[in-house]
């Protein structure tokens, strides 16, 4: 019974013996990439291929995996989303006995590469029929995540495709992730490159011990050069590995505009130098940056804040931008800087608006000394959106030419290019001063005037549809002066024969009308009223050429003995004209004598004005 008992034991020894050889030969020899892929399609709901997969036993655990795909949606860029061309590890096969977390001598990822995109509202890393929760719904758990001594990918990209169509590339031709120990720092490198920038990606990360106790803030350092830009993050991490819960200190410098260029994934032609510092913050769908201060091209700014929330279900990812600078020159972030000691280029701004902008930007800007073009702006505020096809500004001020100016703006794609309108007041400008800002060097008026101005403009740049546009405007003066002589001028007095008319005379009211299309405008009716007399005229000037031609002359109910009530013609260049006795034509007097009657003009400024007491006749002065 005994020596049964012997035997049937050495029996079941064999064979346990010959059922583990077995194994052996079976798993190091079988094929397991055909039940694998099925099961993991079954899984996420797309079609998973593993050309092979195959196991070998032993003390170390050698895992090999070779040309593996996994489908993209319908209408995505690519038939697949992920393609792998190898993959080894090797894996402690006491650690998958004994050990809480597996422990991984070596991982080598060769030919990776993943394509992430919106499809039609819809993100392509989402998987079955609803989105997953919000990551900061539910705490990370990374108690199973395995420690990794030696991890490195080579030959691998991650291609983003924004909604508009944009392809945004991260290559990394190399990238080596080590760690001593479970309870030992991790050092990342990182070689490749961003849209073609070549750029190394350092980084110091506290040890796998401390990433499974997530989600307590997982400590980080990492540091991005490329070029002459470089990036520096210091911080926490609540999720890591999914980049979530990050707060930290995020310092850039990037004095070329290739970092910009290659972000926006295609020629950005601004000429941009950024040193800036500011507090990082990204949970969910929200990044940040806070309390920003730096400088752009050496202009100091301050107090900023730039905030971008990703869009969900088909919408737009929306952008708020918040900057305020003490100076800012726009020449030469548009145009370039010039060669030593030639002047700035005039800037121009592209006018093309994207059928399919995403992000949608919405923008606020301070700024207390501005340069553009050939104007010197102080104290300016802007506030507009960038959307689909459209460009919206709902504030605009600035001081220029010794006036306040606001304005509201509307830019909108048609088939010809884009149009722009816009309702602009100008407050209290010296009128001296707003007239040499457009090449008057003297003018016989003195005082503050107030305006109120439609413009309607097309072009593919902001200078060319300025210099295109059409203009309505109302201009109007309470106070001030006139000089003596340009009424007895206008009224062509007798006196003015046998003296010089010395002094101003104040004036009651001025109120001009004009009308401008492409630099060439037209003023009618213009009216001065001061005490010695009415000045009524119409005419024509150009912007482009510094010239004018100008009939002004008297209303004869205003004037005193002396006044012949003859006109006179003003006309040449702005800085010199010539003057000359004129007619008025029966229809020229008609007009003249209709002061209420003005051209039609936009609800806005007809009732602007209305206000002006130069459209409400009074009687007559006495003739002397």
């Amino acid at each position: 019974m005994f020596r049964r008992f012997m035997i049937i034991q050495a029996l079941f020894a064999i064979l346990l013996i010959a059922a583990g050889v077995g194994a052996f030969f079976f798993v190091k020899n079988g094929d397991f990439g055909t039940f694998v892929a099925h099961k993991i399609s079954e899984k996420l709901g797309r079609k998973v291929e593993i050309g092979s997969l195959r196991i070998s036993p032993g003390r170390w655990i050698g895992v090999e995996l070779r040309d593996v795909t996994l489908a993209n949606l319908s209408s995505g860029s690519h038939s697949d989303m992920l393609s792998l061309k190898n993959f080894q590890a090797e894996i402690d096969s006491w650690s998958l006995l004994f050990a809480p977390t597996p422990l991984v001598r070596s991982v080598v990822v060769e030919g990776f590469t993943l394509r992430l995109e919106k499809i039609h509202g819809h993100k392509n890393w989402y998987f079955g029929e609803r989105a997953p929760a919000p990551s900061g719904g539910n705490p990370p758990d990374y108690h199973g995540v395995p420690t990794i001594l030696d991890f490195q990918v080579k030959n691998s990209q991650v291609i983003f495709r924004t909604t508009s169509g944009q392809f945004l590339r991260t290559r990394i031709d190399q990238a080596h992730v080590t760690s001593e120990a479970a309870n030992t720092p991790v050092r990342m490198n990182v070689r490749g490159s961003y849209n073609g920038l070549a750029a190394t990606l350092t980084g110091d990360l506290d040890s796998f011990d401390a990433l499974r106790r997530a989600p307590q803030p997982f400590p980080v350092r990492l540091h991005l050069n490329s070029g002459h830009t470089s990036m520096a993050f210091q911080g926490t991490m609540t999720d890591p590995l999914n980049f979530e819960g990050v707060a930290g200190e995020l310092r850039l410098n990037a004095p070329t505009p290739d970092a910009f260029v290659a972000l926006a994934g295609e020629a950005l032609k601004l000429n941009l130098g950024i040193e800036l510092t500011g507090k990082f913050e990204h949970a969910d769908n929200d990044w940040k940056l806070s309390g920003i201060t730096g400088k752009i091209n050496h202009e100091a700014f301050r107090g900023a804040i730039l905030h971008l929330v990703e869009g969900d279900h088909g919408k737009p990812d929306h952008i708020r931008v918040n900057l305020a600078f003490s100076r800012l020159n726009l020449n030469r972030i548009i145009a370039g800087a010039p060669p030593p000691g030639a002047a700035d280029k005039h800037a121009d701004i592209a006018l093309t608006l994207d059928p399919k902008q995403d992000p949608i930007i919405d923008a606020r800007f301070t700024v207390q000394d501005l340069i553009y073009a050939n104007m010197r702006v102080t104290d300016s505020h802007f506030a507009g959106v960038l959307a689909a096809n459209k460009v919206d500004v709902s504030e605009l001020s600035l001081s220029t030419f010794g006036a306040q100016i606001t304005a509201q703006a509307h830019a909108q794609t048609i088939p010809t290019g884009t149009r722009i309108t816009a309702d602009v007041a100008i407050h209290n400008a010296d009128i001296d001063t707003l007239g040499r800002g457009f090449g008057v060097t003297t003018l016989p008026l003195n005082g503050r005037i107030n305006g109120r101005l439609t413009v309607s403009a097309e072009g593919r740049t902001l200078n060319t549809a300025a210099h295109q546009a059409r203009i309505s405007a109302v201009i109007s003066m309470l106070g001030g002066s006139v000089e003596k002589r340009v009424i007895e001028l206008g009224s062509t007095d007798l006196r003015a024969a046998f003296r010089r008319a010395d002094g101003n005379a104040p004036i009651n009211c001025l109120l001009g009308v004009l009308d401008m299309r492409a630099g060439v405008g037209q003023i009618a009716p213009l009216r001065i009223r001061a005490e010695t007399g009415t000045i009524a005229g119409s005419g024509r000037f150009d912007i482009n050429n510094h010239t004018m031609d100008l009939l002004i002359g008297s209303q004869e109910d205003t004037t005193n003995f002396f006044a012949l009530d003859v006109p006179v013609r003003i006309h040449g260049r702005f800085d010199n004209p010539d003057f000359a006795p004129a007619r008025w034509s029966s229809q020229g007097r008609a007009e003249m004598a209709a002061a209420d009657n003005i051209a039609p003009l936009p609800p806005a400024l007809r009732g602007f004005a209305n206000q002006n007491p130069c459209l409400r006749r009074t009687g007559p002065p006495a003739r002397h």
